[in-house]
């Protein structure tokens, strides 16, 4: 039997997007899988579209962000792999598929990410986006070259007590992963795309310029790094280096550039149906 994939969706007021990301789930050819969204208290139309798909577990209750609603939702899953999609984000077709097999042939893995989709509002495409072989360095000094809508981790991480830091809003995921690392947990790359990004223009995760963005990103830093490194000025010269090494090594050496011009092209070449 197949494994079954839990799939953790923290929402508020995503009437808009949401139906995207439950439609993009229950057509993955993929039967033993749950999705729970976790609302905090939605006064748009999120619970009516909620109540159409009678599959999926939901709440609605106040909380303190997408930090707690996504701890909450670890806590009420039974999946043995899990998964982290957000309201506005959705699933590439036959994802669920390729994601199982890759955990039940190697089991060496604790976490695994691929590519990522950007499209925007409306979904159109913007641009396919290649990641790469894990590196602590560049993941801690550099930043999340992973996306959470293309990453997927064993029930055992939530056994080994692993949530997600309530007192920050906007890098939870880069201080989760970082803490992933630390622990020893292995991380694995497949070069295929399982999650598409949505530009909405409101991203929490887009908001460079926001000083609670840099502070939480320091505090990392100042966390996880080497002791030289955690002064501002330390972080700032690392990032930069490892910007450098990313670019050069990545991007160029290992053709991550042209991969991704060529896998845009092919993709701008199709009539794309998501869903």
């Amino acid at each position: 039997m197949t494994p079954r994939i839990s799939i953790i969706t923290p929402s508020f007021n995503s009437g808009k997007y949401i139906e995207d990301a439950i439609l993009s789930i229950l057509g993955q050819q993929y039967e033993n899988y749950e999705h729970i969204v976790v609302d905090g208290g939605s006064t748009d139309n999120t619970i009516e579209i909620l109540k159409r798909y009678k599959h999926v577990k939901w709440i609605s209750e106040p909380d303190n962000g997408q930090s707690e609603a996504l701890n909450k939702g670890f806590k009420m899953a039974t999946g043995e792999i899990i998964g982290w999609l957000n309201a506005d984000e959705f699933y590439m077709p036959d994802a669920f598929s390729d994601i199982s097999a890759m955990f039940e042939t190697n089991e060496s893995i604790d976490v695994l990410y691929g590519d990522v989709i950007f499209v925007d509002a409306q979904g159109t495409l913007l641009r396919y986006r290649c990641s790469h072989g894990f590196s602590f360095a560049t993941l801690l000094y550099y930043g999340p070259f992973l996306s959470n809508c293309s990453l997927f981790f064993r029930r055992s991480v939530l056994e080994r007590g692993c949530t997600l830091r309530t007192d920050f809003r906007y890098v939870m995921d880069h201080e989760f992963f970082v803490h992933l690392a630390t622990i020893g947990l292995r991380f694995r790359y497949s070069p295929k795309p399982y999650g598409v990004f949505r530009w909405t223009g409101a991203n929490i995760s887009l908001s460079y310029d926001d000083p609670r963005r840099t502070s939480e990103s320091v505090e990392i830093r100042k966390e996880y790094g080497i002791k030289w490194s955690r002064t501002l000025l330390g972080t700032r010269i690392l990032y930069q280096l490892l910007r450098m090494y990313r670019f050069l090594l990545f991007r160029i050496l290992f053709f991550g550039l042209l991969r991704e011009f060529w896998k845009s092209t092919a993709l701008k070449q199709k009539n794309i149906i998501w869903f």
